[in-house]
């Protein structure tokens, strides 16, 4: 079973709310995908958008921004009898922990950011470090530098800011697997591991001695497998230290579990 709870980030002007959604961990190759949305704060607060700098503070768990994808605000767009073209998003500026997520009105009118949805900026990547933390993303508001500029674009082609809000709390995704207690017959720990994990086998000794235990990797090919009939104990250490990070999967008899090597 995964627990994962929802990544959202919001912050909100009397112009605007941009919120970060986790759109998927890939757990094989450590990644967490999120993506950045912006919609109209009320009814009487829609505009069209010109420029934005969406700029946030990675925790500990999180390390290397990349643009995966871009999404409804991309290239040409005509939306609403408005035609506008924005150039290749960008994340110039980045530096450490700070993104920088950069999107340039090029020409045309701008996008027209309502209030009844959100709409959908672009998508981002980032390499899991360390899948006991707290996997989380902190905007950063006006007032600390760098701070998130959203701009506008008036009927008369002036440029506008929209810099004023309030901003809500920030969950985060926990991004560790546990194991189904209500089916659990065996044990896998530490999860995530490292150099080694155990898989605790909760049976007497003479049951354990008629299985065998295998470890697939998450494409499901056989990593390696344990005839258990010279079992001595019910507690099978299995050397992880060469394996590729990312998600395993062990099988006792008819029964699995999920675990992650994160060197």
């Amino acid at each position: 079973m995964v627990t994962l709870l929802p990544l959202v980030s919001l912050f909100a002007t009397e112009g605007y709310e941009v919120r970060s959604t986790v759109h998927h961990v890939d757990y094989e190759n450590a990644k967490l995908y999120v993506d950045l949305e912006i919609r109209a704060n009320d009814a009487a607060s829609t505009f069209n958008l010109s420029d934005m700098n969406l700029r946030f503070t990675l925790g500990k768990g999180l390390a290397n921004p990349a643009i995966a994808q871009e999404l409804q605000i991309s290239k040409v767009v005509n939306v609403g009898g408005t035609n506008s073209l924005y150039n290749p998003h960008t994340l110039k500026g980045t530096t450490g922990n700070i993104v920088s997520y950069n999107v340039v009105l090029a020409g045309g009118e701008g996008y027209p950011i309502q209030a009844d949805n959100y709409i959908s900026i672009g998508r981002i990547v980032f390499d899991i470090v360390d899948f006991n933390e707290c996997l989380s993303l902190s905007w950063n508001r006006p007032g600390t530098f760098p701070p998130t500029f959203i701009g506008g674009k008036t009927n008369a082609d002036q440029l506008i800011s929209v810099d004023e809000g309030n901003f809500n709390a920030f969950d985060c995704v926990n991004a560790r697997l546990e194991l189904d207690e209500e089916n659990l017959v065996f044990d896998v720990f530490p999860n995530p591991g490292d150099q080694f994990v155990n898989v605790q086998l909760n049976e007497d000794i003479e049951t354990i001695k008629e299985g065998t235990l295998s470890v697939f990797n998450s494409v499901g090919k056989l990593v390696i497998e344990y005839n258990l009939q010279e079992a001595k104990d019910s507690n099978i250490r299995v050397n992880t230290k060469s394996w590729t990070p990312g998600l395993y999967i062990v099988k006792w008899n008819e029964s699995t579990a999920k675990f992650v090597i994160a060197h």
